[in-house]
Order: C-alpha cells, then structure tokens, then sequence
C-alpha cells in the first residue's frame, strides 16, 4: 500500500525498525556495489571523492536494474526477492571494509556532537514514518507504486511530474522496497545519502585546518535548517542532488587542491557521473550541470 491508503493503515511496531534496519544497510549494499563496479571498470579516485563514486554508481546502478525489470514486465516479488539477495552480498563485504576513525575525545566537541546527535536523530525519526509531503503522495510514491501494480513500466501522461522519467531516475530506486512492503526504506537511504554529503564537507574542513571542533560545526551548519526536515527524508531526489552538485562546486573551487584523480579516463567518468546525478535528480538543474 502506498499514499494515502498507507497512511491510513500504517501502524507503530517493528516495521519501523525493519525500515531503519533495511534502509541503513542497503545504502552499504549501494556503496558496496559500486566498489565492485569502480574495481571491475579500474576508476581510480582520490580520497574521500572514492565514496561519492562508489555511492553514485551503486544508486544509476539499481536504478538501471530496476529500469530492466520492469521493462521485461518482471516487476514481481520474486524478481525483486533475488535483487535483495544480490545486493546483500555487497553490503556483507562493505561492512566489512569499514574502518573507524579513532578520534581523541574533548570536551569543547561536546555541544556540536550533541547538537548533531539530536538533527540526525529527529531526521530518522521523520524518515521511518510515512511522508504526507505533497509531492510525495502526488508523483514520487505513486511512479513506483504504478510499475509494482503494471507489473512492467507503463507510460502515464499525468502526473506530468512523473512522465519526465530522465528525472525519475531515483523513485526507480523505490521500486524493490515497495513491492516488498518497506516504502520508507528508501526515506533512510536518502538521509544517508545527505549524511555522506555532510561527511565529505566536515572531512575537508578537517583535511585543511586539523581543527575537529571546527569540522563538526560545519557538520551542523550544513545539517541544521528546515530543508533536511522536509526534502531529505523521503524518496525525493533533493539528496542525490545536493551530494552530486555540492561535489562538483567543491572540486571545481580549488581544483587544483580537490583534484579527484589524475587518471583522465577516472576523472571523466567520475564527473559524468556528478553530471547524471544533477540532471537525473531534476532535469530543470540542466543548465546549472551544463555550466
């Protein structure tokens, strides 16, 4: 069930936490993905552009995926149950992979990690519930509702929103965890994705000054504001955008510095790659991407 219908059905328990559960780490089965494909297509980008790569790839990846099943009218549980499945082995061998900084605790980082504590928080929260934003009822949840009822992809000429599929790109994501009965799933992959934007920006604050309190506060100033409340905990696109558009402008304001790698066949897949997260995010960004 989705919209309005879920909404009225929709009950307090253990689907929330299966949503969170499901959600987190399939957004290490997407990064986990996408270092496969880095490795088999020998990307090499620096550190820390290497995750947005990663992240990139493993979200046009499932999308593309999803694209083909529901064009071979595949679109089913059992079809999406062996996507889950596939998907789970890259997010074993991600979790795996990861490697926890080691930071030297100090009071004066108390208040910011606090402050950040409690938006992520509230933001997860908001995102293991069902959404009433107007868009999301009217466009973003009923494309992939129609592909799971159409067992296939169906053109629909309204809303006219959603029949501009170069910028459907993210909702095709939405489509397994639908079927499945975890819509907002997806909800957590998108904070998450925000999350990864917030890493790389306290990351080079970092980098540059040595200075943690000052890296975690930039943290807040990026988190804080109505728009993580709003657009960054549904199955809307914003994230994807922001992480696609904020990488670009970051390298491309001290390229020198920021320079993603030195391999040129790397370099010109990896800004394609922010190139198509612009644009497939929102098609009306094209002349900002283009730029």
């Amino acid at each position: 069930m989705i919209g309005f219908s879920h909404i009225s059905n929709w009950q307090a328990g253990i689907i929330p936490l299966l949503n969170l559960f499901i959600g987190s780490f399939f957004f290490f089965c997407l990064i986990g993905f996408g270092r496969f494909l880095m490795k088999a297509l020998r990307i090499e980008i620096y550190e820390p552009w290497d995750l947005v790569c990663r992240l990139i790839l493993g979200i046009f990846s499932l999308s593309l995926i999803n694209q083909i099943i529901a064009i071979f009218n595949s679109a089913n549980n059992v079809t999406y149950s062996i996507l889950f499945i596939f998907f789970t082995i890259f997010g074993v061998c991600e979790l795996k992979n990861i490697q926890i900084m080691r930071i030297k605790f100090e009071k004066i980082n108390l208040i910011p990690l606090i402050i950040l504590s409690l938006i992520f928080i509230s933001r997860f929260l908001l995102a293991i519930i069902p959404s009433t934003k107007m868009d999301e009822l009217y466009y973003h949840m009923l494309f992939p509702s129609r592909i799971i009822s159409d067992n296939a992809l169906n053109y629909y000429h309204f809303p006219w929103e959603s029949a501009i599929w170069p910028h459907m790109h993210y909702q095709f994501i939405s489509t397994p965890f639908y079927s499945l009965g975890f819509p907002e799933s997806v909800n957590i992959i998108t904070i998450s994705v925000f999350i990864t934007f917030v890493y790389i920006a306290s990351f080079l604050v970092y980098k540059s000054t040595q200075n943690i309190n000052l890296s975690l506060w930039c943290a807040v100033l990026i988190s804080s504001g109505l728009h993580s409340t709003v657009d960054l905990i549904t199955n809307a696109s914003t994230s994807l955008l922001i992480l696609s558009a904020g990488t670009s402008l970051i390298i491309l304001s001290k390229p020198a510095e920021y320079l993603p790698s030195s391999n040129l066949k790397s370099f010109s897949i990896f800004f394609s790659l922010l190139f198509i997260g612009i644009i497939g995010s929102k098609i009306s960004m094209a002349p900002i991407a283009i730029l």
